[in-house]
């Protein structure tokens, strides 16, 4: 009995134990009504299929209107994609197969099915935007919803609600002509909702047509406009209700209320408005008075107030123009005075006045309306806040007063100041006094007083006995305006204050005393200083004569009044200093006080005092103090290489000077500045000579640093082995913090032919024709004959651009007068295909004559009125196999003359209309004596507006370009000059035209749109008015030659102080000016090289018997500064170089012997020690790339920037003043064999060649196998200033020929024609006979069939075999051989072979080895065998120490409260929240709420959510009565207690309020009556307030419905996510970026890392979470600065986690077999294991055999001969389309097609890369190497948010790499050239994920075949 009780147990236990174990589905997400649907996730409690095949059989069957497809993650999870995001109003429903097992082969129990719904349709965006006030009474709401919505449950279910009203406010749909109206008023939404459809951004604007015929298809059906039913109160809260029970024409309908909150406008309403002194007073006198209207009225009707005064005067209107028009409408209306003092006036307004939408004034009653004028106002206002005052005058400070303080005894209160003089060697004291005078942020330059500066005295605390008290009085009583001088006696500086207890009466309503202060120098002294970089000066002159001062002391000290340098003036006023003066840092800034004394007379300049001359305001090329002098250069063998190939370098470093290079040694100063934004990351220099330089890779940002040492002669060599995988692209070589060269890394055939192309000898001026002439020749020598070749031609737009005229507006053609109708708003002109301005290309096929040459005629060109050019290319056939291609531009002129215009300044003033205009030939030399005239136009824009339904408004444009008057005439000057100095008749937006007419009448005609400002914008065009036009003769000069200026001075007499500057003040000059002659020369040195820049420093004294004004004095010393760029050559720099070869040609594998010989400028030998770097090279390559950097002259002769910054006292000047009464009130203001095989491209090497005491030196050259030119360049170095490059050519030849036309690189399967070139280059004829053999792997060759040619003298043939590529094949050796009558040839080529069907990855997922893990794997059942496996990364930790986060946090240099919280998370620096946390009293205001800065008024819920919730998270303290501020402020925002924004219940505020709770939940409880003001619909919100709500659900479990509302969110955050197999990410891009609410989708995957870390149903995704947040890093970091703080707190808490215990010990992975048969590898970790796959299903077992928990990432590799497109992540769609087509239908040798993919990405991703393949043999064109095609590749577009980093054209297909690509579709297109004959095999088209392969792409390509 006991047996059978225990026997009973045991089967019952085992079928309990069976029952339990049964298969489910765990877990299926989302579930339920979420939106944002992109995937669905179902995963398995145990395995369902074996890991290896993404493919394996679907488990569901899927019911859904939206198509998908599933994969499966791994052998318990799969996913199903949906093809675009599911709408609105969409179920699917998701049932368990019949029948379906697990891989044990038992049935699945639990729940069999599962939905998916989005729910109904919701309204996603609104105009007007939600929340928005000012809406219209009768407004018309243009909703985008989720779905489309039928019109009857609209009608029943959405309401609206006032303020006021107590029932529900039904609706109206806006439908037909009405609702387009409506649609066209914001195209730009439209679109939005046709793109998101659509998923595809298009290019080009949005038209009406397009909008219609959207519309029309059905594309709108989400777009509803409807009205309330009602008209709306006035000013009152209102809400568009969107009811539960709205439903989709499926039925699917909405759960609950949507509310949409609005504001409706105020009541149409008029105000008075006028400038008061103070509340209590009367309107200002002589400003004007304003209606105000609080809608819009007619402009016409506005016009009609007028305001009437005493005697029934009446002052009327004014409107204001927009862009030199009325407007149509306007809200103000304004009448100018001045006005009588103390008058009564009466405001009239139009009795009919109503509003755009047709509503009277609510207040029409007050009106006509009762307004006075009160008395001027007080005023006390000095000259200048500083000023000098002329000591050999009157010296008098001129102050404007008015109605204040009369000196009448007894009577009124007298006006009292007190002056201050200080002593002329207290420098310290003069800074003080500034400072004081300027208030507490003036600085050193003082302002106007306003403020609280007027009412405290600046003497306050000041010695009595050190002041002098004066008493000022007003001649003309205490009401007049006028102007009074107050005393000042001695020479000197003196701070001076007026006190007015009237005017402080006026301002203050405490009425306190007004204190308005100035200071002054009373002085015949100015001292004008020009600060360089490397040296520096002071000019001291009389203010008097203008004339220069010897003898004056001067110092130069910092703002701090420390003493820097002292000298002497000499006789003509100049003090040198000849050093750099340290920098001078105070608070003010980097400011230098330079003063002058002589005798008991002082002055002081500060060396900020430059407004209006500024070196910027000169359009020159300027450069800081401290910018790096050095330069760096590299000279390379070869700038053009292949992978696996050797690159050498030559770095040059040198230092630019004053007087023009120098060596960089040790002991120079680092520098302080760099020029390159990468030197950043690599970080910088601590010494002058760099240590180490990087090649940086552009696109990818990938480095290699390599050491330097340098020499004495200042070079360093190095090399650097490029490795065969290395990116291809252009890599730079970074030294020193600047760029000193590039080379590029490529897939490239070396050309055996030159071509030219040349166009007409003479210019092509208004041709109908253009003839050009084409050679084609070997390199090896001879030429092409009757080779065929075709040319392609297209006549283009183009640019006109000569040296020496940048700045002109050259060629650019006439305007054309008249309307021009532009549409409605947001409509713009759609763009045409192809390029702008470009016609259709003509194409002529022709043969070349026997040398190889042709003359072919381009006829029938079009006429042309602007200058245009005809791009004309050459196509040819290489002996190489490819197709190459050789162009050339011919400019096309209208004239034999181009007219240019170039504007003084970008800034014209209406008095004072200066520009140039220069007439030049086609070749842009000047042209003398021809008569020009230039038009002023103006372009003026109209807009109408119309009001439409529902508070809508159309705006129509046009736009009339209207000649108003002619602007200037004359003949042009010897420079092609023709300077015009005039006064515009108008303002605003004008055209200046220049036409000139050419000996056959011929016009030629340019216009440049220049902005003139008017009377009101004065005070911004007088900034530039000390600026004159320094014109020199000619732009460029030799040394020794004299270079004449002509100085444009407007004064007639003057002393001039000419400088030449560059790096610092290289000479002076100082000369005199009269009105016969305006012009001075200079002689020009050979340290000029390669630029200067002169300056004229032109300086006035008093000019007598000029009587000065009330608000002027032009009689006052003046000043006016020039500065032109003059260009010096540099022969003196220049060594010559020759280099002679011994023969010019050679045998193959010969040496050359080749002699340098280098002389100095002069012909001399060059100094001891100079060197040669050496370089000889195939010229084929040249022809793909020439060699720039062997120019290393050119190099360092780069034009040098302007260093120097001038300042002046003169400036200061104040001037005299006629003292009295003011006439009106004015207001302030790159193994031998028998045969040739070794084809290198580079002979020879030598970085260093010391010459000998001649000057020469002799070089070996070992030639190669090649047959062709080389290239042997010699570049030479001697001393530290002398730099040249000479060459030579030479080639190797031989009778007979051959030359590989095969492809570099074929694939298995391949069958292509291998072509071979056979040249006779005898003169003789030969009969040939051909043998050739294949060779696979180092195999038994394979002799192909022998043929037998004859060649007559000089022929070249194409020669070839049909050869099928043998599967399995890495590589194939050809050997050919060509012989007969004495004349032989023999070559071997190696080719590489391409697998067609490659390994590549098919799944992957991310486990943790926790004790013992064991996954069941089998090989896809349609791999190939013998390749790929199951490849393990195992590593120690996910999250790392994330350096990159905190280098740019610690270099991170912005302050406000948020940052600094910040980065104290980021870094993880305590002390420094301690330091943050100490300023948080002053940071929060009065309602608990933290401020980003401290002096704002009001803080932000925001940031105080914030500052709570990522301190807390991190660990960091608060005070806790701050932190109860902080809450009590928060709680009060949540509960409407305060208020920041809008209080309106708005989605944008309840995502706030949201960010608040949370805060508070972490040390509250939230109250469920906290909610109430929250509209709980997280489908809506963005994800921050999922996480958010997700937060404070599961911290408080009381809320109500807790456990059911923590799961949704749970459903919504799992719906954004996308799984991947090792990571998840979110797909919400576009929408998630609330950038203003501090939340970004980098900071949201931080956040759902840190919010999920311990809940248990969030485990197995964590480490994808965690791969997923760090995985949208860019550079190392984060995009924002709260993005890195929370990842860094993140990434800390997810390995506390899940990697707290350090791995150590072994990691074992066995894989086993049907055929029991255990592979087994063991080691440490990191690791990454490839193993191969086992027979039949079996498993891998991963165990850790020490410590810790190691993560291990499983791919499954397989090679796949793909039938049908696959989607893992990415879908693509691949077309391609003829370009040219020699035949159609068929593809041919020569054709090119353009291949378009369109690109679906299902979630944002980095770094992702498109491979697709071309056939073997093709081109990808584009590379903008030589020998490419520009009209080819033409019209190639590209759409999308995303652009690629880098590009590889290769061999086999194209890749892009794209750093970036968001969740969405782009396009990609690019042109492959056809080159090779044969049938040949495409593998798939795959776009992958770089570091998350699983996530991919990829669709076959049917084989293609080239006849």
């Amino acid at each position: 009995m006991v047996v059978l009780r225990r026997l009973l147990c045991f089967v019952l236990l085992c079928c309990w134990s069976g029952a339990w174990a049964q298969t489910t589905v765990s877990g299926f997400s989302p579930e339920g009504q979420v939106r944002r649907v992109r995937q669905a996730v179902a995963r398995f409690s145990q395995p369902m299929v074996a890991f290896g095949d993404l493919r394996a059989e679907t488990p569901f069957d899927v019911a859904c209107a939206v198509p998908g497809s599933g994969r499966w993650v791994d052998a318990q999870t799969w996913s199903y994609d949906f093809e675009r995001d599911l709408p609105g109003a969409t179920s699917c429903r998701f049932t368990l197969k019949a029948g379906v097992r697990d891989l044990a082969g038992q049935p699945l129990a639990g729940a069999q099915a599962f939905t998916v719904a989005t729910g109904g349709p919701a309204v996603l965006e609104t105009l007007p935007h939600e929340g928005a006030s000012g809406i219209d009474e009768k407004q018309a709401f243009v909703l985008a919803l989720s779905a489309p919505a039928s019109a009857d449950s609209i009608l029943k279910q959405a309401w609206c609600r006032a303020d006021g009203a107590s029932d529900k406010i039904g609706v109206t749909l806006v439908q037909g002509a009405q609702r387009e109206q409506v649609l066209r008023t914001d195209r730009w939404f439209v679109r939005q909702v046709v793109v998101a459809d659509r998923g595809k951004e298009d290019i080009g604007p949005y038209t009406d047509a397009q909008l219609r015929a959207d519309d029309k298809a059905g594309r709108l059906a989400r777009i509803v406009v409807l009205q309330c039913r009602r008209t709306l109160p006035s000013n009152a809260e209102v809400a568009l209700v969107w009811g539960a029970g709205v439903a989709a024409p499926n039925g699917i309908a909405t759960a609950e209320d949507q509310t949409l909150s609005f504001k409706t406008r105020a009541d149409f309403t008029a105000r008075f408005n006028c400038e008061k002194v103070n509340a209590r007073s009367q309107c200002i006198p002589f400003q004007p008075m304003r209606v105000d209207f609080s809608a819009p009225v007619r402009a016409a009707d506005a016009a009609r107030v007028y305001l009437e005064g005493p005697g029934g005067k009446r002052w009327p209107a004014r409107i204001d123009k927009e862009g030199g028009r009325t407007p149509d409408f306007v809200g103000q209306a304004s009448v100018p005075g001045p006005f009588p003092e103390q008058a009564r006036f009466t405001l009239h307004l139009p009795a009919d006045l109503r509003d755009d939408a047709g509503r009277s004034l609510v207040n029409a009653g007050r009106f006509p309306l009762a307004v006075r004028t009160g008395e001027q106002p007080p005023l006390v206002k000095f000259a200048a806040p500083f000023g000098i005052i002329e000591a050999n005058g009157d010296r008098l400070l001129p102050v404007t007063v008015r109605n204040v303080e009369a000196q009448l005894a007894g009577r009124m209160h007298t006006t009292n100041g007190i002056a201050m003089r200080l002593d002329a060697s207290r420098t310290a004291d003069v800074l003080t006094w500034l400072r004081k005078v300027a208030g507490p942020h003036g600085g050193l330059n003082p302002g106007q007083p306003e403020g609280d500066q007027l009412k405290v005295s600046i003497f306050k605390g000041a010695k009595a006995d050190a002041l002098q008290r004066f008493t000022l009085p007003k001649p003309l009583g205490r009401r007049a305006f006028e102007v009074i001088g107050i005393p000042l006696r001695q020479p000197g500086f003196y701070a001076v204050e007026l006190e007015s207890p009237r005017l402080g009466a006026a301002l203050d309503p405490k009425r306190r005393t007004a204190y308005v202060r100035s200071a002054a120098l009373v002085t015949n002294l100015a001292a004008h200083f020009k600060l360089g970089a490397q040296s520096s000066l002071v000019w001291v002159t009389s203010l008097d004569k203008g004339q220069p001062v010897a003898g004056a002391r001067v110092e130069v000290r910092d703002c701090g009044a420390r003493l820097l340098w002292t000298g002497t003036t000499d006789a003509a006023g100049i003090a040198r200093i000849r050093q750099a003066l340290p920098h001078a840092r105070c608070k003010e800034g980097d400011i230098y006080v330079v003063t002058a004394a002589r005798g008991d007379d002082f002055t002081f300049t500060l060396s900020d005092w430059q407004q209006g001359i500024e070196a910027w305001r000169f359009n020159l090329p300027t450069g800081s103090r401290d910018e790096d002098s050095r330069i760096v250069a590299t000279v390379f063998d070869r700038t053009l290489l292949r992978a696996g190939e050797t690159v050498h370098m030559k770095h040059y470093l040198r230092r630019r000077t004053q007087q023009g290079f120098a060596f960089v040694r040790a002991k120079d100063p680092a520098p302080k500045e760099v020029r390159d934004w990468r030197a950043q990351e690599l970080g910088t220099d601590k010494t002058a000579l760099p240590a180490r330089g990087f090649l940086v890779h552009q696109g990818s940002g990938e480095k290699v640093e390599f050491s330097l040492r340098w020499d004495a002669n200042g070079s360093a060599e190095g090399e650097w082995a490029i490795p065969a995988e290395a990116k291809l692209g252009v890599y730079d070589v970074l030294i020193g913090g600047q760029v000193a060269g590039d080379f590029r890394v490529e897939q490239f055939r070396v050309p055996t032919m030159k071509a030219q192309l040349a166009g007409p000898k003479h210019p092509a001026v208004a041709p109908q024709a253009v003839t050009l002439d084409a050679q084609v020749s070997y390199l090896s020598g001879g030429p092409a004959g009757l080779a065929p070749v075709k040319l392609r031609s297209v006549v283009q737009d183009t640019g006109v651009q000569f040296a020496d005229y940048d700045e002109f507006a050259l060629g650019a053609g006439d305007v054309r007068e008249g309307v021009v109708d532009q549409g409605s708003e947001g409509e713009e002109e759609a763009e045409s295909e192809g390029t702008p301005g470009q016609e259709v290309a003509r194409t002529q096929s022709l043969q070349l004559d026997r040398a190889g040459g042709a003359r072919i005629v381009v006829d029938k060109l079009p006429a042309i009125e602007r200058p245009k050019s005809l791009l004309a290319e050459l196509s040819y056939q290489d002996a190489n196999g490819e197709t190459l291609t050789v162009s050339t531009r011919v400019p096309l002129w209208p004239s034999a003359y181009v007219v240019g215009i170039k504007p003084d300044g970008w800034l014209l003033r209406r008095d004072a209309l200066k520009f140039q205009t220069v007439v030049l030939d086609v070749a842009g030399k000047p042209v003398a004596n021809v008569p020009v005239t230039v038009d002023l136009l103006k372009r003026a824009t109209y807009s109408h507006r119309r009001r439409l339904v529902g508070g809508f408004y159309a705006y129509e444009h046009s736009a009339e370009i209207k000649r108003i008057s002619e602007a200037c005439s004359g003949t042009t000057d010897a420079r092609g000059l023709l300077l015009c100095d005039v006064k515009a008749p108008v303002d605003g937006d004008l055209i200046l035209r220049a036409r000139a007419t050419d000996p056959q009448q011929r016009v030629a005609a340019t216009h440049r749109e220049v902005y003139v400002a008017g009377d009101e914008e004065q005070w911004f065009a007088n900034a530039d008015h000390d600026r004159i036009d320094l014109l020199p003769a000619q732009k460029r000069y030799e040394p020794g030659e004299q270079a004449r200026f002509q100085v444009r001075s407007p004064f007639r007499r003057a002393t001039v102080l000419v400088t030449v500057e560059r790096e610092g003040i290289l000479d002076t000059y100082v000369r005199r000016l009269s009105g016969r002659d305006q012009t001075i020369s200079i002689p020009v040195k050979a340290s000029y090289a390669p630029n200067v820049f002169v300056s004229a420093l032109v300086v006035r004294g008093r000019v007598a018997g000029v009587q000065p004004t009330a608000l002027v004095d032009l009689g006052k010393p003046a000043y006016k500064l020039g500065i032109a760029p003059l260009r010096v050559g540099w022969k003196g720099h220049e060594l010559k170089v020759d280099v002679a070869a011994d023969k010019p040609v050679y045998r193959v594998r010969e040496r050359a012997q080749v002699t340098i010989r280098v002389r100095d400028p002069d012909g001399t030998r060059p100094a001891a020690g100079t060197e040669v770097a050496v370089a000889a090279v195939d010229a084929g390559l040249l022809e793909l790339m020439p060699n720039t950097s062997w120019n290393l002259l050119e190099t360092m002769m780069h034009e040098r920037s302007l260093q120097v910054e001038t300042s002046t006292a003169q400036m200061q000047v104040v001037g005299k003043r006629h003292f009295g009464r003011k006439a009106f009130p004015h207001g302030g203001g790159g193994g031998r064999g028998a045969g040739r095989e070794l084809f290198e491209t580079l002979l020879l090497w030598k970085g260093k060649v010391v010459l000998d005491a001649n000057g020469e030196a002799k070089v070996d050259v070992p030639l190669n196998d090649s047959l062709t030119s080389f290239r042997i360049v010699a570049v030479a170095s001697s001393g530290a200033g002398r730099f040249g490059t000479g060459g030579t050519d030479i080639r190797t030849s031989q009778d007979l020929m051959l030359v590989s036309g095969l492809p570099p690189q074929v694939r298995e399967g391949d069958r292509l024609r291998a072509g071979f070139t056979l040249r006779n280059a005898s003169d003789r004829q030969l009969a040939i006979r051909l043998d050739a053999g294949v060779t696979a792997d180092g195999g038994k060759a394979q002799a192909l069939p022998r043929q037998d040619i004859v060649l007559a003298p000089g022929e070249s043939r194409e020669a070839g075999w049909d050869y099928a590529v043998p599967a399995g094949a890495s590589r194939l050796q050809w050997d050919v051989a060509a012989a007969g009558e004495g004349a032989s040839d023999r070559m071997r080529v190696t080719q590489q072979v391409n697998v067609a069907v490659p390994v590549r990855t098919l799944q992957a997922t991310l486990v943790q080895i926790d004790g013992t893990k064991t996954m069941p794997v089998e090989r896809p059942a349609d791999a190939l065998p013998g390749r790929g496996g199951i490849r393990t990364t195992l590593q120690a930790r996910l999250g790392s120490d994330l350096p990159g986060v905190r280098d740019y946090m610690t270099a991170y240099p912005y302050t406000c409260f948020e940052q600094r919280t910040s980065r104290a998370v980021a870094l993880q620096d305590k002390a420094m929240w301690d330091t943050v946390v100490a300023t948080l009293p002053s940071h929060l205001d009065g309602d608990g709420l933290v401020k980003y800065f401290a002096p704002m008024d009001q803080g932000s819920d925001v940031l105080t959510a914030y500052v709570l919730s990522v301190t807390h998270e991190a660990g960091y303290a608060i005070p806790d009565e701050l932190r109860g501020r902080m809450e009590a402020g928060l709680a009060a925002f949540v509960e409407g207690k305060i208020v920041r924004g809008s209080g309106r219940a708005t989605g944008e505020l309840a995502v706030r309020k949201l960010a608040a709770l949370e805060a508070l939940s972490r040390d509250t409880e939230v109250q469920p009556a906290m909610l109430d003001s929250i509209e709980v619909q997280p489908n809506l919100w963005p994800t921050s307030a999922v996480i958010d709500w997700y937060l404070i659900l599961k911290r408080t479990p009381a809320l109500p419905q807790r456990d059911q509302r923590l799961a949704h969110a749970g459903q919504i955050l799992r719906a954004r996510l996308n799984l991947q197999g090792t990571t998840m990410g979110f797909s919400t891009e576009r929408a998630d970026g609330w950038w203003w609410l501090m939340t970004s989708v980098d900071a949201n995957a931080n956040r759902l890392l840190l919010a999920t870390l311990d809940d248990p149903a969030w485990k197995v995704d964590a480490g994808r979470l965690a791969r997923g947040a760090l995985g949208r890093q860019q550079h190392g970091h984060w995009d924002t600065t709260t993005a890195n703080a929370w990842g860094t707190v993140a990434l800390e808490r997810f390995s506390e986690t899940y990697e707290r215990e350090p791995v150590t010990g072994s990691a074992n992975l066995v894989v086993t077999g049907a055929d029991a048969k255990p592979v087994s590898w063991t080691g440490t970790v990191p690791a990454t294991v490839l193993q191969a796959w086992p027979q039949g299903r079996g498993t891998l077992t991963m165990r850790q055999l020490g410590s810790g928990k190691p993560w291990a990432t499983v791919q499954s590799l397989a090679a796949v001969p793909l039938k049908a497109p696959l989607s893992s992540g990415y879908r693509i769609a691949r077309t391609v389309t003829p370009v040219e087509q020699k035949v159609k239908g068929t593809w041919s040798r020569g054709d090119v097609y353009r291949v378009h993919l369109d690109i679906d990405a299902q979630s944002d991703m980095t770094w992702v890369v498109v491979d697709d393949p071309i056939p073997a043999g093709a081109s990808v064109l584009g590379s903008g190497l030589g020998r490419d095609s520009q009209i080819a590749t033409a019209g190639e577009r590209r759409t999308g948010w995303t652009w690629p980093a880098f590009e590889e054209r290769l061999h086999t297909g194209y890749r892009a790499y794209y750093e970036w690509v968001p969740k969405g579709r782009f396009t990609v297109e690019y042109t492959v050239r056809l080159n090779n004959e044969g049938r040949f095999a495409l593998p798939t088209t795959r776009v992958e994920a770089m570091y998350a392969p699983e996530m991919f792409g990829e669709v076959p390509n049917a084989g293609m075949t080239v006849q």
